[in-house]
């Protein structure tokens, strides 16, 4: 292929969505310097699954039970390999699935799939096939000897010794995504160590090493101290903590095998601080068309701490339990990485977690505020910052855990912002308040007891002590939760409407039931936070410069 040719094409890319952001924004530091948390656990606990039964959960058999597809290209990027490896993990038809891995052939070359890079992606097949290496390459009853040829000569295709970190075809101006970084670089790491221990090591073989398991840990480290660009990413999220998952469970390095635990410690953990029952509604990075998506537990993450939450509480594990990206759940089952005893506590613990939860993700990006308490969650946002960041921003979202049980954005109390995705801002989230410019939907089967203008006063069903307040004008809404309101709907009316009888002042600062002031501006900028002060006191809105995490 003329490179030069596609040249301007090239140029023409790099003003696109998807292409832009690998030019871009990737290549700028994430935030400023944050501490690096603390562990979450004291000891390594391995064990690689050696006691696990995978066979009690059904969403392993069900993997298992598909017929192998001859149609390798089509269905290779997810389902196929996954097929094959729950086989392996429940010792079925061993035979087939040896004979059938040694006629495969690679169906596409690695790295993103575009125009300079034709049939692209492969690597996501070859982050399953390394597994099924790793897993039972030593166990020749499972995995016959010249599949692992196979799988090592023909399969695993990433045999320079150079690690990359470039899209394929950009002329090294494009990076590549961390998602398809990890993968790739993980399996190059892992078949150039298998078979090294394997054959005698020279010392240009452990050089060759070393440089890659630098290259690894650098990645790995400013992930772990910045977050995942890519952060709560429908689907790709999914796709980068698979080779995550594969390097704590593989990698013959023990600063590797750590660095990758920590950042799955830390994602789950702020993963726990926004959500309540496993129904989150969070902003993220990529991709946008899936803004619209309101199913509260449709995220990958969730799909993949559902497994863990169940796994170590001894659930067996089903595609009922887990609906969404169960091809994720499988590798959360069948690798090693559990959640720790401290992070499975926050969640069995609510009450623990009962304050506002400020994530920032750092420079040209979204944060995510959440205010939770045992029985609620208020949550969402984001800003939109143009199509080159990326980012797609949610409705503020009220959810209760009341007789309601919602499982849609739908069921819920929730202000959806301005119509257009670039024009949102909604950040306006604090305790018990939330404000953004659209009037406040709500939920079929919510009644108002009282309604005295623009206010609307309810009771939470099965908890009539906990009121929801909804205030509405053509260019905003106002969403209120008050919990363990003492006194009848009448004297909470009558304190709102006494301290905010001025419906211009409202426009920008409200007095709360509990007599704190709010301060807010609906038209600020996109790297601030809709919350101006409280009771006075100016809070920090630069959120570009938030730490990872920030509990009030």
């Amino acid at each position: 292929m003329n490179i030069v040719k596609y040249f301007p094409v090239l140029l023409f890319l790099l003003s696109l969505q998807s292409c832009a952001y690998y030019f871009g924004n990737a290549r700028i530091k994430r935030s400023v310097p944050t501490e690096i948390f603390t562990d979450f656990r004291t000891a390594e606990n391995r064990d690689l699954n050696e006691n696990e039964d995978w066979a009690k959960h059904p969403i392993v058999q069900d993997f298992a039970s598909v017929k192998m597809d001859a149609d390798w290209k089509t269905k290779g990027k997810t389902n196929s390999p996954r097929i094959l490896l729950a086989k392996l993990a429940l010792g079925q038809e061993l035979d087939s699935v040896n004979a059938y891995l040694c006629r495969l052939q690679p169906w596409g070359r690695s790295g993103t799939n575009w125009l300079l890079n034709p049939n692209g992606d492969y690597d996501f097949s070859e982050i399953i096939l390394v597994n099924i290496l790793y897993l039972f390459g030593n166990d020749s009853s499972r995995l016959y000897p010249n599949t692992v040829v196979h799988l090592l000569d023909v399969l695993l295709i990433e045999k320079s010794p150079k690690p990359e970190n470039k899209t394929p075809g950009s002329l090294g101006i494009l990076k590549e995504t961390e998602n398809h970084i990890l993968m790739k670089e993980s399996v190059r790491y892992l078949r150039r160590y298998w078979i090294y221990s394997y054959g005698k090591e020279t010392e240009n073989q452990q050089k060759e090493l070393e440089r890659l398991e630098k290259f690894l840990f650098t990645q790995l480290h400013e992930m772990l101290e910045y977050g995942f660009w890519e952060y709560n990413s429908i689907p790709y999220l999914g796709y980068t903590v698979v080779p995550l998952l594969t390097l704590e469970a593989h990698a013959p390095s023990e600063r590797i095998r750590m660095e990758a635990r920590k950042i799955l410690d830390q994602m789950n953990y702020e993963y726990i601080l926004g959500t309540i029952d496993f129904k989150r509604v969070v902003p993220f990075r990529r991709q946008l068309h899936r803004h619209g998506w309101s199913d509260l537990s449709a995220d990958p993450h969730t799909a993949l701490m559902r497994t863990w939450y169940y796994q170590k509480k001894g659930i067996p594990v089903s595609k009922e339990l887990s609906p969404h990206s169960t091809h994720q759940s499988l590798m959360a089952l069948l690798l090693p990485y559990r959640l720790p005893d401290s992070l499975l506590n926050m969640i069995d613990n609510r009450n623990s977690l009962s304050s506002l939860h400020l994530i920032g993700h750092g420079w040209h990006s979204s944060p995510e505020i959440h205010w939770k308490g045992p029985d609620w969650l208020l949550t969402g946002g984001g800003v939109q910052r143009g199509k080159i960041s990326q980012l797609v921003p949610r409705p503020i979202v009220l959810i209760l855990n009341d007789s309601t049980q919602a499982t849609d954005i739908k069921q819920c109390f929730h202000i959806q912002g301005p119509p257009k995705i670039k024009k949102k801002n909604n950040t306006g989230i604090y305790k018990g308040f939330a404000v953004a410019k659209s009037p406040v939907t709500v939920p079929v089967g919510y009644l108002p007891e009282l309604i005295v203008g623009n206010w609307q006063f309810f009771s939470v069903p099965g908890r009539t002590e906990d009121k929801v307040l909804v205030y509405n004008t053509d260019k905003m809404g106002i969403l209120l939760f008050v919990k363990d309101w003492q006194g009848t709907i009448k004297s909470l009316s009558d304190f709102i409407l006494q301290h905010n009888a001025d419906q211009k002042l409202l426009k920008h600062k409200i007095s709360l039931p509990d007599k704190s002031i709010i301060e807010f501006n609906l038209n600020s900028n996109k790297n601030r936070w809709v919350i101006k002060s409280l009771n006075g006191e100016k809070m920090d809105r630069n959120f570009d410069r938030w730490k990872r995490v920030i509990i009030k």
